[in-house]
């Protein structure tokens, strides 16, 4: 009971979750990074596996992340046009850069949530992006920035991020997970980022079925009820 207490203590001082890749019996793994492959991250979860077919799964964004970017373009135009239209001078100035940049923010989240994640065994890829179209990476001879060939996966990562968010009046600390493809050579590429682990578990499982890959996951307990600590 004190080790696992003393163990549970050093893992909340350090911040930071200390991997010993041996434990995947496989030399890969040993020149893997086990860093975060994406700085930052969110303490919602963001989103989700869903399976299109029998050759291809997507990973989507969820209605909750959906209505969360809608919020910020609702709140900008309202304010935008609401005091722009009443008010006048210094106010109706200020509404519209107010909520310019809120309507903008918005905007930023529903597009970046919106981008496709996808596994496809029918064109033999992997790809982030509504530029890393199938025809796209048909003709490339090298892949893509956050694509790679399915035959190139060698494992999926899991890893956490201690991540730490300033507001106004106080400070939120919590942690974020990454799923990260780990190619044959060691490269990584981050598929996603989120914070609930056990969603994101659950996905990585059946995805790494899907892809008939290993699940590396940093996060899994060991005996004494810790994740990945030396």
């Amino acid at each position: 009971m004190l080790k696992q207490l003393f163990r549970n203590l050093k893992r909340l001082t350090q911040h930071e979750t200390q991997v010993d890749p041996s434990r995947f019996n496989d030399p890969v793994a040993m020149h893997t990074k086990w860093t975060p492959a994406k700085g930052g991250g969110t303490n919602m979860c963001t989103h989700r596996l869903t399976t299109i077919g029998p050759n291809r799964v997507e990973i989507k964004s969820t209605i909750g992340v959906k209505i969360f970017a809608a919020i910020f373009l609702i709140i900008g135009l309202a304010v935008g046009i609401g005091v722009g239209i009443a008010g006048d001078g210094e106010e109706r100035l200020f509404a519209l850069i107010l909520g310019g940049i809120f309507a903008l923010t918005g905007a930023a989240l529903l597009y970046y949530y919106s981008r496709p994640i996808v596994f496809d065994k029918t064109v033999g890829w992997f790809y982030k992006g509504k530029k890393a179209g199938p025809d796209l990476l048909r003709s490339s001879a090298e892949p893509p920035k956050d694509a790679a060939r399915l035959s190139d996966i060698h494992a999926l990562q899991i890893i956490s991020e201690y991540c730490t968010s300033r507001g106004k009046n106080h400070t939120t600390h919590y942690y974020s997970y990454e799923l990260n493809i780990v190619q044959k050579d060691g490269r990584r590429i981050n598929v996603v980022d989120h914070g609930k682990l056990d969603k994101l578990t659950d996905d990585a499982n059946a995805l790494a079925a899907f892809l008939g890959v290993p699940l590396w996951n940093a996060e899994q307990q060991d005996e004494y009820g810790l994740a990945g600590i030396v």
